[in-house]
């Protein structure tokens, strides 16, 4: 009896699966707008600006990422660029995630230094297929160099994710 007992779950999963339907495929490449705080150095390096993110999917977890970024502070306006790693560690409707960078900033008499690791992590609500809201904190460590504040750096961003499938 027991056999068939598993039998008839085995089948009635089966048909409540079937009738969500398909699952579909996460979107391959997204989009992050990201309004930032920043202050890699001293407190005159405290800084107001914007991110854009593009994030390639190679799996459900890992990405590869790249950003530039311009921000503008009292030490005058500087920029980043970075490239690097992503890792989801879960896919559900909020999406935990760690971040990895190398990352060049620029100009140094803003900043402070000219290479940095960018190491952070955040979460995104996944409202719909085509975008997602969340928050990342990171820091910057100083490649090379030690800071004027003798602290890394703090990013803290909140996050406008879009995906192609916001054109469908």
């Amino acid at each position: 009896m027991g056999a068939w007992r598993a039998l008839v779950l085995l089948f009635l999963s089966a048909l409540a699966a079937r009738a969500d339907g398909p699952v579909a495929p996460a979107p391959i490449f997204s989009l992050e707008l990201e309004p930032q705080f920043a202050q890699p150095d001293a407190p005159s390096s405290q800084s107001f600006g914007a991110a854009l993110w593009g994030v390639w999917k190679f799996t459900d977890q890992l990405s590869a990422t790249a950003a530039v970024s311009g921000l503008t502070s009292r030490a005058g306006p500087f920029g980043t660029a970075g490239l690097g790693l992503r890792g989801m560690i879960d896919i559900t409707p909020v999406v935990p995630f760690v971040d990895a960078q190398l990352v060049a900033l620029g100009p140094e008499s803003a900043v402070g230094y000219r290479w940095a690791a960018r190491v952070g992590g955040g979460a995104d609500y996944r409202a719909a297929r085509a975008f997602a809201v969340g928050v990342a904190v990171r820091t910057l460590m100083p490649l090379g160099a030690s800071t004027q504040s003798g602290a890394p750096g703090l990013e803290v961003s909140l996050r406008l994710v879009l995906t192609p499938a916001l054109l469908q």
